[in-house]
C-alpha cells in the first residue's frame, strides 16, 4: 500500500461572531491562564533589567553586571529538564493538587524564595556578590520550570480550538507581568529613594521584597484553578473556589483596565497639546491607590482560604516512573549528567584559547558549549548502561518525546513527509481554482 494518502477536499470553517469571540474570553481557563501569564512575566526581568540597574547603582563594574546574565540560563536549557518535571511526582504535594499544579506551586514558592534571597544582600559589598549570584541563578531557574509546568498546564487545561486564545491571553499576562517587574520597580525603586545620584540598598531591598508579595498572585491562581487531568470528587468546593477567584480577579481586573486605559489617555492628551489636564481628579488618587493596595493584602488570606478548601481529587494521568526507587535514580542520573557538564565546562575552559575577534571568540564558545553538552550527554548514556536507571524508563523520559516532536522523520516515508510539507500549497491552490471557477460562471 502506498504511503501517500490522499487529502481530503477542505471542511467549511465555521465563523464565529464578535458576541462568540468576546465571551470565549471570559471562560474561568483564560482568566487562569492571564494570572499564571503575569507570575511567570515577573521573574525574567528580575534577574535582566531590574537587577542590572541596582547593581549598576551600587557601583559595580559593568563586567561583574554582564555575568549576572548566565542567570537566566535556566531559559535556554529548560528543555533537558522538562522530560525530568514531567516524569517524576512531588511528595505530598502531586497526591493533594495534582501533577501539574504541585509543581507549579514548588517553582512558585521557589521563585519567592529567591526574590526573598536576593533582597537580603547588600551588593556594594562584593564579597556577598556570591551569595546574590547564587540566588539570582535560583531565580532563574525556577521561573524557567514554571514557564515549563505552565505550558503543559495550558496544552491539557483545553482542548486544540481554544489554545489559540489561551496563548494569546497568557502572553498577554506574560507582558503585563514583565512591565510590572521591570518599570514598577524601577518607579518603586526611585519611590524609595534610589537614584544614580544617590544609592539606597533599602529601596532596591523593599522593592524586591514587594515583588515576592506580588508572586503571591501566582500562587493564589494555582490553588484556585483546578487539574485538569484528575478526577474531582468534591466539585462544589473547585466550582466554590472559582466562583471567589473570579469575582477577585473582576474587582482587581475591570478597575484596573479602566484606570488604565483613562491614564492612558491622559497622558496623549498631555502630549499633544502640552497641557497639564487631569482627567483622572487627583484628590481621589490616594483612595485608587489604596484600593489595589488592599486587594493584593488580602491575596495572602484568600490563598489560606483555597489552601484550607482544596477539593479531594484522583489523579489518572500515567507517570513514567512506577515506584520510589525509580524517581531516585532520575534525579540521580540528571544530577550526574549536570555534574559533568559543569566539570567538562571549566576542564574546556582551560584547555581552549583566547581570542580577541568576535567571530573567533564565537566559534569558540559555540564550541565550549557544544563540547560540555556531549560530556553530559555521554555520562547519562553511560550511567543508563551501567543500570544506574533502567533503559525503558530513561527511553520514555527523555528520547520518545523527542521522538513524539518529530513524527514524520522516524514514522512517514519520504513521499509522505513531502506531502504534508506541501498541504498548505494545495490547500491554496483549491481555493484558487475555485474562486475561478466562480468567477467564469459570473458568481
Amino acid at each position: 500500500m502506498s504511503a501517500v494518502k490522499s487529502v481530503p477536499p477542505n471542511q467549511p470553517i465555521a465563523k464565529k461572531s464578535w458576541g462568540e469571540a468576546t465571551k470565549a474570553y471570559l471562560d474561568p481557563r483564560v482568566i487562569i491562564m492571564l494570572f499564571l501569564g503575569f507570575s511567570a512575566g515577573i521573574p525574567i526581568l528580575l534577574i535582566f533589567s531590574s537587577l542590572s540597574l541596582w547593581l549598576r547603582e551600587a557601583g559595580i563594574d559593568r563586567s561583574v553586571v554582564t555575568m549576572f546574565s548566565w542567570a537566566a540560563l535556566g531559559y535556554s536549557f529548560k528543555f533537558i529538564w522538562a522530560p525530568l518535571i514531567d516524569a517524576l511526582p512531588v511528595p505530598f504535594l502531586t497526591k493533594w493538587l495534582g501533577r501539574r499544579r504541585s509543581w507549579m506551586v514548588v517553582s512558585q514558592l521557589l521563585i519567592v524564595l529567591a526574590i526573598f534571597l536576593m533582597a537580603r544582600v547588600n551588593p556594594v559589598s562584593e564579597d556577598v556578590l556570591v551569595y546574590m549570584a547564587g540566588a539570582a541563578v535560583l531565580l532563574g531557574f525556577s521561573s524557567a520550570t514554571q514557564d515549563i509546568v505552565i505550558d503543559a498546564y495550558r496544552i491539557e487545561l483545553a482542548p486544540p480550538s481554544m489554545q489559540s486564545i489561551l496563548s494569546s491571553i497568557y502572553v498577554s499576562g506574560y507582558r503585563i507581568g514583565m512591565i510590572v517587574a521591570g518599570a514598577g520597580a524601577l518607579y518603586l525603586a526611585d519611590y524609595f529613594g534610589s537614584n544614580e545620584t544617590f544609592y539606597s540598598y533599602e529601596a532596591w531591598r523593599n522593592t524586591y521584597y514587594i515583588m515576592a508579595g506580588v508572586m503571591t498572585l501566582g500562587v493564589l491562581t494555582t490553588f484556585a484553578s483546578y487539574e485538569p487531568t484528575a478526577e474531582t470528587l468534591q466539585s462544589k468546593k473547585q466550582k466554590g473556589n472559582l466562583k471567589v477567584f473570579l469575582i477577585y480577579s473582576a474587582l482587581l481586573l475591570i478597575p484596573g483596565l479602566l484606570f488604565g486605559v483613562i491614564y492612558l489617555i491622559n497622558i496623549l492628551i498631555n502630549t499633544v497639546f502640552d497641557s497639564t489636564v487631569a482627567l483622572i481628579p487627583l484628590i481621589i488618587m490616594p483612595a485608587i491607590k489604596f484600593y489595589f493596595l488592599a486587594l493584593v493584602a488580602c491575596a495572602p488570606l484568600l490563598l489560606l482560604y483555597f489552601i484550607i478548601n482544596q477539593p479531594k481529587i484522583i489523579n489518572k494521568a500515567p507517570l513514567v516512573a512506577e515506584t520510589r526507587e525509580d524517581y531516585v535514580r532520575l534525579v540521580a542520573l540528571f544530577v550526574f549528567s549536570v555534574i559533568a557538564f559543569i566539570a567538562a565546562y571549566i576542564l574546556m575552559g582551560q584547555v581552549l584559547p583566547e581570542f580577541e575577534g568576535a567571530f573567533s571568540s564565537f566559534f569558540v564558545e559555540t564550541l565550549h558549549l557544544l563540547v560540555s553538552l556531549g560530556a553530559a550527554m555521554a555520562a547519562g548514556y553511560a550511567l543508563v548502561q551501567v543500570g544506574l536507571v533502567k533503559k525503558e524508563v530513561a527511553m520514555a523520559t527523555w528520547i520518545e518525546p523527542v521522538l513524539d516532536f518529530f513524527p514524520t522523520l522516524w514514522q512517514k516515508s519520504p513521499a509522505a513527509i513531502s506531502l504534508d510539507w506541501s498541504i498548505p500549497y494545495l490547500r491554496y491552490r483549491r481555493r484558487r481554482d475555485l474562486q475561478r471557477l466562480l468567477s467564469r460562471h459570473g458568481l
